[in-house]
């Protein structure tokens, strides 16, 4: 039909490619639908993944019951008025095989990273975990659900402006197993709400737990180590 080739032979390409691991959300919500991303392919154990303002909508991992999602890094960045979050649900999981950096770098709605409850575990594995932002609470990590696995091999650092929430009942909180060491840099100790959650250590090197100069609070504090020691930077206490 139209247009006919043979009579108009040039057809101009832009230079360019597309970027893998950039969370589009154009079709839905669904991290495993290859639409939703800008290559058209779910992220591999090798993709860096950054979730940005630019997407259309949320990333849910978890539409579907029972799936497990890989990626080489996970970015979950925000400098825009709006913010995407990132849900891990249904029986599902996320092994990250480096770090998950969880950020707003201005002002705005808050960027959140959600291991949520349900009746099944929901799991999530990487090295380091760090959440920072510009402000108070503009970055949050989540873990809910007291049947959730959440292993952090390295580092757990809370920034200025990121909040880490453990906390689902006064007395029923979400774990998180840290293979490194425990920073938390935010004004206060009210960065980690941990009512009802616990926070264990189980690295195979030494580890340590350090505050901007404040005592941190716990509800359940857990070393769980063969070798080496957890020491003490600063003042802790231990609620439960």
């Amino acid at each position: 039909a139209a247009p006919n080739w043979l009579l108009a032979p040039t057809l101009m390409i832009t230079p360019g490619g597309f970027t893998p691991g950039l969370w589009r959300g154009t079709t839905s919500s669904d991290w495993f639908d290859c639409k939703n991303w800008d290559d058209l392919e779910v992220p591999l154990a090798t993709t860096a993944v950054r979730i940005d303002e630019t997407a259309a909508s949320n990333c849910i991992i978890g539409v579907t019951a029972g799936q497990s999602a890989v990626c080489a890094s996970l970015l979950q960045t925000s400098s825009g008025p709006t913010a995407r979050n990132l849900t891990i649900q249904n029986n599902c999981g996320l092994t990250v095989g480096a770090a998950i950096t969880v950020e707003r770098t201005v002002a705005g709605t808050a960027v959140a990273f959600t291991v949520a409850n349900g009746a099944l575990p929901n799991t999530l594995t990487a090295t380091n975990l760090t959440v920072q932002g510009p402000a108070a609470t503009q970055a949050l990590f989540r873990n809910d659900g007291s049947l959730n696995l959440v292993t952090i091999t390295g580092n757990l650092t809370i920034g200025t402006g990121g909040v880490v929430d453990i906390s689902a009942t006064p007395t029923t909180g979400g774990t998180i197993y840290v293979g490194g060491d425990y920073s938390n840099q935010g004004p206060t100790q009210a960065t980690l709400d941990e009512a009802g959650g616990s926070i264990i250590f189980n690295g195979t090197t030494a580890q340590s737990i350090s505050t901007a100069s404040f005592q941190e609070v716990f509800y359940n504090l857990g070393v769980d180590k063969a070798t080496t020691n957890l020491t003490l930077n600063n003042p802790v206490a231990v609620a439960n």
